[in-house]
């Protein structure tokens, strides 16, 4: 029962970090508002199989050699702020692209879904937050008397919380209320979002440079 309350009690702190407004949320939130829910729940499901490969790294006991090795931390933070200028160029652009009327081929829809799929996967997979915070919570909060078990219900626990937290986000996003003045303002909305994720990567380098030239 202790072992209970330690799990849910860390199992909410960690989903408060991940309802933080980071490029997670960032991109489930936009890719929602632009190509509809469908979309957005892909997005969220991509972002939730990103997390499933950080957990499934923790439990192989990867994470104690990144945590070991500096150099193959730092490559996966260059990654992913690279990753996240990337995103927040496409997001600049899609200011300039107009609604289409035409209703896409069967085929074109899946190729359309896969591709949202990718971007909340690659987004999780290079988010330098979601990997560092599992590393801390798997090595760190997490009692060392848990056992394996305890450890894997833990991390499946983070990864369906995250899934359904995406998908409500996907789904209030694009209900008519919210749609109908969030689409007044998307190209504002997606300056926003394309700038705070350049802004993410920024934060990113500067942090690396201090830390590395210092």
């Amino acid at each position: 029962m202790e072992n209970l309350w330690i799990l849910l009690s860390v199992w909410g702190l960690f989903m408060v970090t991940v309802m933080t407004p980071g490029p997670d949320f960032l991109v489930v939130a936009q890719t929602a508002l632009r190509q509809g829910a469908r979309a957005g729940m892909m997005c969220a499901v991509g972002i939730a199989t990103g997390l499933l490969f950080h957990t499934t790294y923790c439990l192989l006991g990867v994470a104690f050699l990144i945590k070991e090795s500096p150099t193959l931390f730092l490559i996966f933070k260059v990654l992913g702020a690279l990753y996240l200028i990337y995103l927040g160029i496409m997001a600049w652009r899609n200011t300039k692209k107009t609604a289409s009327t035409d209703t896409p081929e069967p085929n074109e829809k899946t190729i359309s879904l896969r591709s949202h799929f990718m971007v909340g996967f690659l987004t999780n997979v290079l988010n330098v937050k979601a990997m560092f915070w599992i590393l801390v919570f798997y090595t760190s909060i997490l009692p060392e008397t848990f056992s394996l078990l305890w450890r894997i219900l833990f991390l499946v626990s983070i990864v369906l919380g995250a899934v359904v937290f995406f998908i409500f986000l996907a789904l209030v996003v694009t209900r008519p209320f919210v749609l109908s003045r969030l689409q007044r303002a998307g190209p504002w909305i997606d300056r926003a979002v394309g700038l705070v994720l350049i802004l993410f990567a920024i934060e990113i380098f500067r942090e690396l440079l201090e830390k590395y030239l210092a």
